[in-house]
């Protein structure tokens, strides 16, 4: 065998047979280019360079790479033996996969198992079989399925009652009405759901509570914002205030009403003196008729006070001013006024205008009813409790008081001054000197009109920058 590296490297082709051990490796030691580079090396070196100087480089390079071979095999030990364990196993592994994939690939009949024809058998029998969309166990796996998918949005809804009694228990009615709309919606899209129904029960006992809620507060004590706020909260959750603004109005002046009487009753203890007063004058006066019916002429001395029965009303009256402008001013910022459609004038008089108002049939406005309730109350309380006042001055004050009253509600169009004079004030006793004259009367207007000229004077004046008078 020739080799190109030349003359030197056939001179020691025998010498590396003998040393090699076998001829394969001392052929592949000639055939490798390193081989040749050497040799050639070699032959470009002096004859001194190849006695002295090469044998030491080589035993030079021998140790480094000696110490280089002991450090890696002592740094990398473990990985070494691994990567050899595992180089071992190699080709038993390229054969086991190669026969796995001739089997997989085998198309003989019948295919064996685990092979992609078997697979295909499989998916086949299993389509064939399920493929009718009536089947019972296609139709499950298909609920299953999709409500594994929806499963948040059902907890969500599921959890929609607990979420609205917590929002109703913390006072945040927004969110809660905006539950409450949601449910509605949900109720709508799905009728025939049994779930959907029975959250819809559940909510609508959470907004019987909340509106059992609203009404309380529009009975207890209220500004105007926040009374604004529970009407609009109201009519959202019942729907029914929305279509007839007549109910939330009188809903409204109902729930105020329980509130100016429970300011009254807050007054019982002064009343139930003030009916002991009553008491005394009455036995009093019919003590006095049945002396007169004996021809006892014999004067008697009043012993019944009339203190407690003066405090009271004055009480009573301040309450009815304040409650009545309060809650009239109230309903008016909250409810709008609507404006009445005006009828074609007739040739017919006033009388027969008159009885086509009353004959359309409608209901008087919820505010009317309320201001006549509010009058009545105030008439029958004046009518019981006004005779045991004996002292001008003081029926003057308590009358004057109940001006002050009537030009308040003036000034929302309420003003019951005109009427006052008509009130009864003659008690079941029968005493004519209780009674409200008409000179008592005209006093207390007239003093009441000088008292409110003086004051429009004071109101001028201080408005005109302290003019000239």
């Amino acid at each position: 065998m020739a080799y190109s590296a030349g003359p030197l490297l056939e001179l020691l082709a025998p010498h590396l047979r003998k040393r090699a051990q076998d001829d394969a490796e001392a052929d592949r030691i000639l055939a490798d280019p390193v081989s040749h580079n050497y040799v050639s090396r070699l032959a470009s070196l002096p004859l001194g360079a190849l006695l002295t100087t090469e044998p030491s480089a080589l035993r030079s390079s021998a140790h480094t790479l000696n110490v280089s071979v002991q450090s890696l095999s002592s740094r990398s030990h473990k990985a070494l033996i691994a990567s050899s364990r595992h180089l071992s196993t190699l080709p038993g592994s390229v054969t086991s996969i190669q026969h796995s994939l001739t089997s997989l690939l085998s198309r003989s009949n019948p295919p064996p198992t685990g092979s992609i024809a078997a697979l295909d058998s499989s998916v086949h029998d299993f389509t064939v079989a399920f493929q009718k969309d009536t089947s019972a166990a296609i139709a499950a796996r298909n609920k299953a399925h999709l409500l594994s998918r929806n499963l948040d949005r059902v907890l969500d809804i599921l959890e929609l009652p607990a979420l609205l009694a917590s929002s109703i228990s913390a006072g945040n009615y927004p969110n809660s009405l905006d539950i409450l709309s949601h449910v509605r919606r949900l109720v709508t899209l799905y009728p025939n759901s049994p779930t959907i129904l029975s959250i819809s029960r559940d909510c609508e006992a959470h907004q019987r509570a909340m509106v059992s809620n609203l009404i309380s507060t529009l009975t207890g004590s209220l500004k105007l914002p926040l009374a604004m706020k529970t009407v609009g909260y109201l009519k959202r959750a019942v729907p029914e205030m929305s279509e007839c603004e007549d109910v939330s109005r009188g809903i409204f002046l109902v729930c105020r009403l329980a509130w100016v009487e429970n300011l009254f009753q807050a007054l019982d203890p002064l009343r139930e003196l003030a009916d002991e007063e009553r008491s005394q004058r009455l036995r009093r006066e019919r003590r006095k008729i049945k002396r007169s019916a004996r021809g006892d002429s014999t004067p008697t001395t009043s012993t019944a006070g009339e203190q407690h029965t003066e405090r009271y009303l004055k009480r009573w009256i301040e309450i009815f001013r304040e409650q009545s402008f309060a809650v009239i001013s109230m309903y008016r910022s909250i409810f709008p006024s609507i404006p009445t459609p005006q009828k074609p004038k007739t040739q017919q008089s006033g009388e027969e205008d008159e009885d086509d108002e009353f004959d359309t049939g409608a209901p008087p406005p919820p505010l009317a009813t309320f201001t006549l309730h509010l009058l009545s109350l105030l008439e029958n309380t004046l009518t019981t409790y006004l005779p045991n006042i004996q002292d001008r001055g003081a029926r003057e004050s308590l009358l004057t008081q109940v001006l002050y009253a009537a030009g308040s509600l003036g000034r929302l169009g309420g003003d019951f001054s005109k009427i006052v004079a008509s009130l009864g004030v003659v008690d079941d006793g029968g005493d004519d000197n209780n009674e409200l004259d008409d000179e008592e009367w005209v006093e207390v207007m007239r003093k009441h009109r000088l008292l409110a000229s003086r004051l429009e004077q004071l109101a001028a004046g201080s408005g005109g920058g302290g003019g000239a008078r």
